[in-house]
């Protein structure tokens, strides 16, 4: 009556899939965290280039840029730059919002020279 099949049951496919959709919802989770740390990575570089193009201009003229605050958007993310004077230094920092939420800031100091 009964023959000696070889094969997966229903029910053994079933809990292979189930752990399969498990290890791909954990995956998923982990891979979307990564490319926003990865997108946070590129914003980061952007304003290492923006910080460096303000110093190279502060260097070019020997004297501070003309602005107190300057907003640029740049890959659709919103850079502010800030320019603070001290006794004898120029501090230029930069300030934006990551794509994964948390807020960064840079800041270079160059020798103010421009008063002697």
């Amino acid at each position: 009556m009964f023959q000696n099949y070889k094969g997966f049951t229903f029910i053994e496919v079933m809990f292979a899939i189930a752990i399969l959709a498990v290890a791909i919802a954990a995956s998923t989770s982990i891979f979307i965290l990564v490319l926003k740390e990865r997108q946070t990575v590129a914003e980061q570089l952007a304003a290492y280039e923006i910080l460096h193009n303000a110093f190279e201009e502060r260097n070019a003229f020997k004297q501070p840029p003309d602005f107190l605050k300057q907003t640029m958007i740049k890959n659709g993310t919103v850079y502010t730059l800030h320019l603070h004077k001290s006794d004898r230094n120029v501090h230029i920092c930069i300030n934006w919002e990551g794509r994964n939420g948390r807020a960064y800031e840079e800041c270079g100091v160059v020798r103010d020279d421009s008063e002697k």
